[in-house]
């Protein structure tokens, strides 16, 4: 049976091992964070580990360009996106709703939360582009294994004899 992209849920092509960052880190804690992840950008929890903005590289060279590479986020937590205008999805979405949030807030990422706020996976662009091309291989090779198999199905039961 093949998986078609709109049965898939957040969850299922989501990354969910996500580097978050805190209001306590440094800019350039974060930077270092950032650079060593090879990511450009990463959601900010706060203590109870819920979901209170996003940091990204464009934010931080205008904080480390200010002179802010010792100071902390919470230093620039006015400059950053507020929770209210985060684009995120709950595990459970389906990858339609999803496709169309990139298209609607052209983000580089989504946020994937648990409901209450923590943050348990993030879906990037190439994230969704993957989805597409998983589930078209899985699409063509379901639809070669059933070619072969009625092949196989088909095919005369004794050899024919050589003349």
């Amino acid at each position: 049976m093949k998986l078609a992209v709109r049965h898939l849920t957040a969850e299922k092509f989501m990354t969910s091992k996500v580097l978050c960052v805190t209001f306590a880190m440094t800019v350039e804690e974060v930077i270092q964070a950032l650079l060593e992840h090879k990511i450009s950008g990463a959601p900010v929890i706060d203590q109870a580990q819920r979901l209170v903005s996003v940091v990204s590289e464009s934010d931080l060279i205008r904080f480390a360009a200010s002179g802010g590479l010792k100071k902390t986020l919470q230093t620039f937590e006015s400059k950053l996106v507020p929770t209210a205008k985060l684009v995120w999805v709950l595990r459970t979405d389906p990858f339609a709703l999803v496709f169309k949030k990139f298209l609607e807030h052209k983000v580089r990422r989504i946020l994937v939360t648990d409901g209450n706020g923590k943050v348990i996976g993030i879906i990037s662009r190439s994230n969704v582009l993957r989805a597409f091309l998983e589930s078209e291989s899985k699409a063509v090779a379901d639809a070669a294994a059933e070619a072969a198999a009625s092949a196989v199905t088909d095919a005369p039961a004794t050899k024919p004899k050589a003349s």
